[in-house]
């Protein structure tokens, strides 16, 4: 699980203290996941058991066994999720992270925005200018905070939904049940990573336009 990084914009004001919570944070995870997944392997090996017994015993009904035998191939589904789903959750990471990378360099990361800022209230210090960059250095930290504390929930959110993966994966051999309850965690995980490109463009908006319009 050493690939699901979720930096961000607000990631560059909390690399200090932060990066240690979120290195200690992936190894949690990961010892958490890798117990469920075994849980789950376990399960899954109990289900086969009994949708075999099933199918033994309905051997003399055709309609019956067909019903276990499609309890079967989901199981078999779910095994193939639970052996892969970190490959599938690391792909969303990586996809996210070159997308917020590539929008990084396109607009430029906030800590500059912050550095540039109070070498401006230096510079004007005195001056009737002072005002408006002293306004303008308020309103770009109390932004920044805010996506900062974003940035810290969904990464404890998206923590829990990688503990849940395992168990997403085991419940999809109970049929059309398991497979709503995967849709919706895979609908939610995927939402939640791609929510990362549209914080910085957000960012962007919020915080560099008004400082460039301040600024002519």
């Amino acid at each position: 699980m050493g690939g699901w990084s979720l930096g961000g914009t607000a990631q560059e004001f909390v690399e200090g203290a932060g990066t240690n919570v979120i290195s200690n944070l992936k190894k949690a995870v990961a010892g958490i996941y890798l117990l469920l997944r075994n849980i789950g392997a376990i399960v899954l090996l109990c289900l086969l058991i009994y949708t075999g017994i099933r199918i033994v015993l309905s051997s003399r009904s055709p309609e019956e066994q067909s019903k276990w035998r499609g309890y079967l191939y989901d199981w078999l589904k779910a095994l193939i999720l639970l052996i892969f789903m970190h490959l599938i959750m690391i792909t969303i990471f990586n996809v996210t992270d070159m997308l917020a990378n590539s929008l990084k360099d396109a607009i430029g990361n906030g800590q500059s925005i912050t550095n540039l800022l109070r070498g401006t209230i230096q510079e004007s210090w005195g001056s009737v200018e002072l005002i408006t960059t002293t306004i303008m250095y308020v309103y770009v930290t109390y932004l920044t905070c805010v996506f900062v504390f974003a940035y810290f929930r969904r990464v404890m959110w998206t923590a829990i939904l990688i503990i849940m993966a395992p168990i997403v994966a085991a419940l999809y051999a109970l049929g059309n049940e398991g497979r709503s309850i995967y849709q919706r965690w895979f609908r939610e995980f995927l939402t939640n990573c791609l929510i990362q490109p549209y914080h910085i463009v957000a960012y962007y908006v919020l915080v560099m336009m008004p400082i460039k319009i301040a600024g002519n």
